[in-house]
């Protein structure tokens, strides 16, 4: 089971690495993948997208962290095909 976790990370905070930590302590993950939203469909970041992916990194260090390109999560998935992911 693959655990996706999204969002702006602008920037990241102590909420996410908590909400990370209760994933991965609640659900039997083979794998978690950290999404930083190139460009969040949502709102506007404040930072670019390269910035929020060294941030990102540097608050989960040891985690898979990809920048991801897809402004809404439906196509993320979609581009993706996994079998049984786990929204975080």
């Amino acid at each position: 089971m693959t655990g996706l976790y999204g969002g702006a990370f602008d920037p990241p905070h102590n909420g996410h690495v908590a909400l990370v930590r209760a994933a991965l302590d609640h659900f039997d993950l083979d794998r978690l993948v950290i999404l930083v939203a190139e460009r969040p469909g949502h709102k506007p970041p404040f930072a670019r997208s390269d910035v929020r992916l060294r941030l990102t990194e540097a608050a989960f260090p040891g985690f898979e962290i990809e920048l991801d390109p897809y402004p809404r999560t439906i196509d993320m998935l979609r581009a993706r095909q996994l079998d049984d992911p786990v929204l975080i």
